[in-house]
């Protein structure tokens, strides 16, 4: 299956909160639509995930799991400043990648180094 937008790779420990537990995380990479998460303890296809990541809350749903991977669509309808705020400090974590200035193009999170 093909990709359908660019992803900017990141290694970024996150706290996920979870059935009332919290737990450290990876983040691996970052697209318009979701997000690559390493390091959950048995991930289930459709849980949802509250992610606290530089001073911003956010909510995800697992989409797939493959071994110690798992990918996360974001849920509508939250609030878009959380978000946003986090998605702001992406750019400074890629150390100006090509395609990670444009895949924060895309996301609305800048792409200034």
């Amino acid at each position: 299956m093909a990709r359908l937008s660019a992803r900017a790779r990141v290694r970024l420990a996150v706290g996920i909160l979870r059935n009332g537990s919290r737990e450290t995380a990876y983040i691996e990479d970052v697209s318009v639509g979701g997000l690559k998460l390493t390091g959950l303890i048995n991930p289930v296809v459709g849980q949802v995930l509250r992610i606290h990541a530089k001073g911003a809350i956010f909510d995800a749903e697992i989409r797939w799991v493959r071994g110690n991977s798992c990918g996360l669509r974001y849920l509508d309808g939250q609030s878009a400043g959380d978000l946003r705020r986090f998605l702001s400090v992406l750019p400074r974590l890629t150390d100006g990648k090509t395609k990670s200035r444009q895949v924060f193009q895309e996301l609305g999170a800048g792409g200034t180094m």
